[in-house]
């Protein structure tokens, strides 16, 4: 009986049937706040003519984690994102502007 309900409600002009499902909705948020955030190492990197090799190092972060983050694929915790500002020379909240796109 609950199912049936449920596709009746469906039918409704109810605001909740329009909505994407939550983990779809988070999921690519998360996607795009990554990717931001991961062009955005890239495109002040690049600016200091760093690779991603030598950002590493100096944040003393594994070179493939460096290049997961700027992919936009790796979800850097509070003290990586200290440790790459830091590398980079500029305060951690550079790292979460809108960026030039130069990169």
């Amino acid at each position: 009986m609950l199912n049936a309900a449920m596709h009746a409600a469906d039918d409704t002009d109810s605001p909740w049937t329009y909505l994407p499902h939550p983990a779809t909705f988070s999921s690519v948020a998360k996607r795009d706040v990554l990717k931001a955030f991961g062009d955005r190492v890239r495109e002040l990197r690049a600016q200091m003519g760093l690779s991603q090799e030598e950002l590493a190092r100096r944040a003393k972060i594994d070179r493939t984690y460096i290049g997961g983050i700027e992919r936009g694929e790796r979800n850097a915790g509070i003290k990586n994102v200290h440790r790459i500002a830091d590398a980079l020379g500029v305060p951690a909240a550079e790292l979460f502007r809108d960026g030039g796109g130069d990169a």
